[in-house]
């Protein structure tokens, strides 16, 4: 099982784009911590670390500054949980869709049940909160920087394990 999607950066060197490749997720509020597969983890590229499955969206440095690792998401943890009760190898490999400096709008009131956004819900946001426009606007292009950088990141790790 690979784990892929956006992540925040938890130290200040991170920027938009970067792959993280988790030597091991940890669960912020449980405490598990879940290795990854030593096979998966040899054939991906990107910065090796610390990822933090956390129960929230870590919207500010101060939230991010409170978390301990290199990288936090929020679903790592689950499908990590999952993939060991099913005895199945693991990785998780993420793309830094927001710095540690970056402060970004609580946009889980805009994505839909499968975590795409909800257009009507984003544009009710943007009328009733014009000052965070920018960070919307810098919020997308970052996804969309992280998402092309995640594209290749996976792609050459299913190369090298043969997939």
């Amino acid at each position: 099982m690979i784990s892929t999607g956006f992540c925040g950066a938890l130290i200040p060197r991170l920027d938009v784009g970067t792959i993280v490749v988790a030597e091991r997720v940890v669960h912020e509020n449980t405490g598990d911590v879940f290795e990854a597969d030593d096979v998966m983890l040899a054939a991906a590229e990107g910065r090796r670390g610390t990822l933090v499955s956390a129960s929230e969206v870590a919207l500010t440095p101060a939230d991010r500054a409170a978390l301990q690792g290199l990288a936090v998401d929020m679903e790592s943890a689950a499908l990590a949980r999952a993939a060991r009760d099913a005895d199945v190898p693991f990785i998780a490999v993420r793309a830094i869709s927001d710095r540690f400096r970056d402060r970004i709008p609580d946009i889980a009131g805009m994505l839909d049940h499968v975590g795409r956004p909800d257009h009507s819900a984003l544009i009710a946001f943007a009328l009733h909160n014009p000052r965070e426009i920018p960070r919307l606007i810098r919020l997308g292009r970052s996804a969309k920087r992280a998402g092309a950088a995640l594209t290749d990141g996976v792609g050459t790790l299913l190369t090298r394990l043969g997939a």
